[in-house]
């Protein structure tokens, strides 16, 4: 099966037609996952239908977060200069636990990374062979 991918990556025309043909690639190798997700983008394709993205506005920003972004006008600048996808992924991460002490501890914890200009799952240590995400190179060094 690799070699019909391969094969068929390597002598694509157009998107429509590339899409038909692996679709039949597919099917025919039986991956009954693959072919129900297949199917269902297909529909979504033809049928015209748009993913719509909450703005970061529109993500709660915690109470102890916010208190901390009014205490220290430095992580607030910080903060609304990173990419909108770096403010969503660390005020998700910084909302999901229940309890205020959990909350509190991953602000603390993270407050140098947005300082820094740092995403929550960016390479801080500079060894990382995916820059800019981590990878864990930093867990080689003794």
């Amino acid at each position: 099966m690799t070699h019909e991918i391969d094969k068929f990556f390597n002598n694509s025309k157009t998107w429509r037609e590339e899409m038909e043909q692996l679709r039949m690639i597919l099917l025919d190798c039986r991956f009954t996952n693959l072919k129900s997700y297949l199917f269902e983008a297909i529909e979504v394709e033809k049928a015209g239908l748009k993913v719509t993205l909450k703005k970061t506005s529109e993500y709660p920003i915690p109470e102890e977060f916010q208190q901390k972004l009014n205490a220290m006008p430095a992580l607030k600048k910080a903060f609304a200069a990173l990419t909108p996808g770096r403010q969503r992924a660390y005020l998700m991460h910084f909302s999901a636990p229940k309890q205020t002490k959990t909350r509190e501890t991953r602000i603390e914890s993270y407050l140098q990374k947005i300082l820094n200009g740092k995403g929550i799952a960016d390479c801080t240590c500079g060894l990382s062979k995916r820059y800019p995400t981590c990878d864990g190179s930093h867990k080689l060094i003794k």
